[in-house]
């Protein structure tokens, strides 16, 4: 069986990358020392690499639990956040960057990564196909990859209006269903290991949440740029819609269609033609 590495373990490697310690960490998740620890343990036995190691007080990441791509980087902000909060072996790559030095593609070594971050690319690309096989190739075995990405599911053409920011015409070439995304996956021995049905920037933060951002949008043309103009204070705060969004709306879940699928690369061969065959057998 393919092993899965838990959303809880996840959760607190998190904290304890952000914060560089196992009792402050524990404190953040809400768990013991103890069972933080254990956690770690099982999850560095699950991926057969160490993950932390201890720097007087201080627990730091090594070299090999922060590996991470961020493949179609833009100007490299999620980089910078990453680095801000302790992530220093995070690298980023986009043919299309302003900054010359994320356009070099001297990173993109074979399975050189245990993690990479595909978000709002694949529905640029011509064909995904030769995409997730080349990012395949980065992937260390039992590494993970999370795409996300406008999805077909619930994109209403006939109300093509609420979803302007999903179907971004003519710059997004193909929008997927989940199962099509689910389907160019396990073509190459990906499982999902788990679906995410909330865009990056639905947040419980005052103004940043699916609702607020597609009022905001309403405030020029409605069109994905007008996130990038400026909206005057004082008219934000009379508009009664926006304001109730702006400190509500995450709890109101508005379906954009946006999901991120979060798939695992099969730490050796035989695990996934073993999964194949359970599957044709059921």
């Amino acid at each position: 069986m393919i092993p899965l590495i838990d959303v809880d373990q996840l959760r607190t490697f998190i904290a304890i990358a952000e914060t560089g310690s196992f009792t402050k960490a524990a404190e953040v998740v809400n768990k013991t020392q103890s069972a933080v620890s254990m956690q770690m343990k099982r999850l560095e036995e699950r991926i057969d690499r160490p993950i932390f190691a201890r720097d007087g007080r201080a627990s730091k990441l090594t070299e090999d639990g922060s590996r991470l791509l961020d493949y179609g980087c833009g100007w490299g902000t999620f980089l910078e956040h990453l680095r801000e909060r302790g992530y220093h072996n995070a690298v980023g790559y986009d043919p299309y960057s302003a900054s010359e030095a994320l356009r070099d593609p001297a990173c993109l070594q074979p399975e050189s990564f245990e993690y990479i971050v595909l978000q709002d690319v694949v529905e640029h690309v011509e064909d995904a196909r030769v995409l997730f096989s080349e990012l395949n190739t980065y992937l260390k075995p039992g590494g993970c990859i999370l795409v996300g990405t406008p999805t077909a599911d619930h994109i209403s053409l006939s109300d093509y209006v609420s979803h302007w920011t999903q179907l971004h015409a003519p710059y997004h070439l193909h929008i997927y269903t989940q199962a099509a995304l689910e389907k160019l996956g396990a073509e190459i021995d990906w499982s999902v290991v788990k679906v995410f049905d909330r865009p990056y920037y639905d947040t419980k933060h005052p103004g940043l949440n699916a609702w607020a951002v597609n009022k905001y949008q309403w405030f020029n043309d409605g069109t994905l740029d007008a996130c990038f103009d400026v909206v005057p204070p004082e008219q934000l705060h009379r508009s009664i819609r926006f304001m109730a969004m702006a400190y509500f709306g995450y709890w109101l879940k508005r379906k954009t269609g946006e999901k991120a699928l979060l798939f695992q690369k099969p730490r050796h061969l035989d695990d996934s033609r073993r999964a194949r065959g359970r599957g044709a057998a059921n």
